[in-house]
């Protein structure tokens, strides 16, 4: 080791080179290990996660719109009662709170039945969690606090728990503050349809009255389930379906109750994209590999006469190339220590720069498991960088190294045959990668510029909530509703103001069937839409485009109720006949509305989804359409201002209206459109950096294997020349002796791609996994980078002297 260590110091220029690529290759590969160990492998930190499963329900009849159902209230507690298989389970879902102590505060949270801590496994740090006496109808008012809050709020008084605070004007008792490690699931980690808050921070009892739950409709819920330790999820779920089957015959329904484990649910939307990053990384690690081991085997092959008089003297084989294999271990370790610190800086940047969507990115972090897969890839690339070229020259008759003459005008066909292999290898690698990287790139420019149905720029959001304490008559909504939309308008610079039940891109609220005027087939056999509550300047406000008909007007809150639909939904329930003056309904209703209009279709769920069917009705009507009062509402203004500076100016109108309502933070629609995407940018930097890095190594390595065969070719190159070649024949002759193998590597890599493609087609948004252009275009810039690294060394090989090259032989 210290013989080997002594070159590497006296070649300082080959050690920098060597340590820091690989390096940068074993820190980009750890780090991105890190986040897969942590997200997908490591188990989540509730208590027994194994046994810990989401419940939701499923119906043929409208697996085309809802592959996957909420929970209905009802269901969920026969489960409680007839699934002997489930030890415990818990209903909850996304709710807000009004906080009015002091400045009011807008606090994102849950509702919740009182088993939730009991099923995940979670203790107070102060205080309790819930009991079922918290749980009972018109006795709920007791909260459950995060750590987050309680010091943020709450300055981490120790006193608070038995405290009473007022959420929507009303006192409830906080009874408990959760540990400071607890992280609670967010977006659609628990299921479907409905979407949970990016951050929770309070819970609620729902105090439910069971006995008044609807045995069929109503999925509102989302819900949790632990299982007996000796039970499967075949059981539960046999169970579970049986005790909903004669609820959901009823309607005509085939119900079916689903469990799916808690880890894999929350991990499911980044499970692809991580395992992906992490190939991806780990081709790149290879490329750094296979260069280096080249490398290494350029300077073994020049200390061949040193071993052979070292081998002449008495020394074995193992003797005589362990130095070789010494060298590398040494880089190696040096590239691993180097690795595992710049992975560190890489798992910071990853948190702060990965969009929300990735779950449980704020555990991430370098813990044991990690530093152990620094050290066991380090050992790795130490091992084979060193042991491929000991191997190559063990091969070589070391006697004939002593003998005049004895170094080979060329190399053998093996070696040639050797180094081509090794460069294909790279070109599969780094083209796979391109192609890979390009359909992605393609993908996000095509959901950048799909057509969404609406516009984002100068548009900003706030989002409130009204307390049904307060605003428990639907005239009192309307007034407040109205008052904000008239003294927004008034605002400098604004040009229209409007509200929304939920915004696009923010997924779905309110489903229900729509059944035209004579319609008489069952409900389930009906089309199936999206309702939303709108104000009557909506459509200009967010620059829908309105196709026939007219907009809601003030005078149909006294005259009559109405409603638009989308084109889809028109399309669907009209086919070819214009709907505007005909009527309609849905389920629950029993008065036929006026179809006043027919707007454009809005992707809602995503840009990557289709719009779904949807019916747009005023506000004033809510009670009309959803039974009840609906507290959470969006504003929204199209302004000539900064969008991102609206944040005073809303919260002033607030308070002008009502001064102990809470303000969300104001966003514009570009944001909104902006985070939906933001896992689909970040894996396509991330595969574009990658898949760039591949390029620019591959470019290193078929320079650097080229350069040193023409060196090996020198004499062979002069005799040839002497004996009358001309320039270009020789230039030809390096270059197709270059090019061969990059041919191969690309047919190799196209195959490839075109393989893993269709295995992460759902990736991909509007180009297939084979797409002709991206497939062109990719071939031709490896070629370009290709011809290019080959070109220097074959324009060097043409421009030699053949007696400069006879005299050094």
């Amino acid at each position: 080791m210290k013989y080997a260590f002594r070159i590497l110091v006296r070649e300082k220029t080959f050690s920098i080179v060597a340590v820091v690529t690989l390096g940068l290759g074993i820190g980009a590969v750890t780090a991105v290990f890190s986040v897969v160990d942590n997200v997908l492998l490591k188990p989540i930190m509730y208590r027994d996660p194994a046994r810990l499963y989401t419940a939701t329900e499923s119906a043929p009849q409208v697996a085309h719109l809802y592959p996957r159902l909420p929970v209905n209230a009802a269901h969920f507690s026969w489960w409680r009662k007839q699934c002997v298989s489930c030890l415990q389970g818990a209903l909850l879902r996304p709710d807000a709170f009004n906080l009015t102590d002091g400045e009011p505060e807008r606090l994102s949270g849950v509702s919740t039945t009182w088993e939730l801590f009991q099923v995940l496994g979670v203790e107070a740090q102060l205080g309790r969690t819930f009991t079922e006496s918290d749980d009972q109808p018109g006795n709920n008012k007791y909260v459950v606090i995060t750590d987050g809050l309680w010091r943020r709020r709450f300055n981490a008084d120790r006193g608070i728990v038995g405290k009473p605070v007022q959420l929507y004007g009303e006192p409830h008792v906080i009874i408990g503050v959760l540990p400071a490690g607890f992280r609670f699931m967010r977006g659609q980690q628990l299921g479907p349809v409905l979407r949970l808050p990016e951050r929770v921070e309070i819970f609620k009892p729902l105090g439910l009255d069971w006995e008044k739950q609807r045995r069929a409709g109503s999925h509102s819920y989302l819900s949790l389930i632990r299982l007996r330790p000796a039970a499967t999820i075949d059981q539960a779920q046999s169970e579970m379906t049986a005790a909903i089957v004669d609820a959901g015959r009823e309607v005509g329904m085939d119900l079916k109750a689903h469990l799916t484990p808690l880890q894999e649910q929350m991990t499911g939307s980044s499970r692809s994209s991580l395992w992906m990053l992490f190939v991806a990384v780990g081709a790149v690690l290879l490329i750094v590999c296979v260069n280096l081991g080249n490398l290494m085997f350029v300077r073994s092959t020049g200390r061949l006469r040193d071993a052979a008089i070292c081998f002449a003297l008495g020394a074995t084989r193992t003797q005589v190339f362990k130095p070789i294999v010494a060298e590398s271990l040494i880089v190696a370790f040096a590239g691993g220590s180097l690795g595992v610190l710049t992975a560190y800086a890489a798992v910071r940047l990853l948190v702060g720069t990965a969009p929300v969507d990735i779950p449980r990115l704020d555990e991430v972090h370098l813990n044991f498991e990690t530093l152990l897969f620094a050290f066991l890839v380090s050992t790795v690339c130490g091992v084979f960088c060193g042991s491929w070229p000991a191997w190559r020259l063990g091969r070589y008759n070391l006697t004939d190294g002593l003998k005049p003459g004895s170094r080979p005008a060329t190399d053998t066909t093996a070696q040639l045959r050797m180094r081509q292999w090794l460069v294909g290898l790279e070109v599969a690698l780094s083209t796979g990668l391109l192609i890979l990287a390009g359909l992605l790139g393609v993908s996000f420019f095509r959901l950048m510029n799909v057509e969404r149905g609406f516009e984002v720029e100068h548009i900003a959001t706030a989002d409130i909530t009204l307390p049904l304490i307060r605003y428990s008559k639907d005239e009192q909504i309307v007034a407040f509703h109205r008052q904000m939309l008239e003294k927004l308008a008034t605002l400098p610079g604004t040009k229209a103001v409007a509200l929304v039940s939920t915004l696009p891109l923010r997924g779905e609220n309110f489903g229900n069937v729509i059944t035209k005027e004579g319609d008489t087939r069952p409900p389930l056999e009906r089309p199936l839409a999206e309702y939303r509550l709108i104000s009557s300047d909506y459509f200009q406000t967010m620059g829908i485009p309105l196709r026939i008909g007219r907009l809601p007007q003030a005078s149909d809150l006294i005259h009559k109720k109405v409603a638009l639909l989308s084109e889809s939904a028109a399309s669907k329930v009209w086919p070819g006949e214009n709907p505007v003056g005909k009527r309609i309904k849905d389920n629950e209703r029993t008065e036929m509305v006026e179809v006043i209009g027919v707007v454009a279709d809005v992707r809602t769920n995503g840009l990557d989804k289709q719009p779904p069917l949807m019916v747009y009705v005023p506000y004033w009507d809510q009670v009309y359409w959803l039974g009840r009062p609906l507290p959470n509402i969006s504003y929204i203004v199209r302004t000539s201002h900064d969008p991102s500076t609206m944040g005073n100016a809303f919260l002033s109108t607030l308070r002008s209206v009502d001064s102990e309502l809470p303000l969300t933070r104001v966003r514009s629609m570009r944001e909104i459109m902006t985070e939906s995407l933001g896992l689909r940018r970040f894996r396509t930097l991330l595969a574009a950096a990658f898949a760039g890095s591949a390029l620019l190594l591959v470019c290193v390595g078929i320079y650097g294997v080229l350069s040193y065969t023409v060196t090996r070719r020198t004499t062979e190159l002069g005799i040839r020349t002497a004996l009358g070649a001309q320039a270009p024949f020789i230039m030809l002759s390096v270059l197709q002796q270059g090019l061969k193998p990059v041919a191969v590597g690309l047919i190799a890599g196209v195959f490839g791609a075109s393989w893993i493609g269709r295995l992460l087609s759902g990736l991909f948004f509007g180009v297939s996994a084979h797409d002709p252009l991206t497939i062109f275009l990719v071939v031709f810039l490896e070629l370009g980078v290709a011809v290019v690294a080959c070109w220097i060394p074959a324009r060097r090989a043409s421009r030699l002297d053949p007696m400069t090259a006879l005299r050094n032989e």
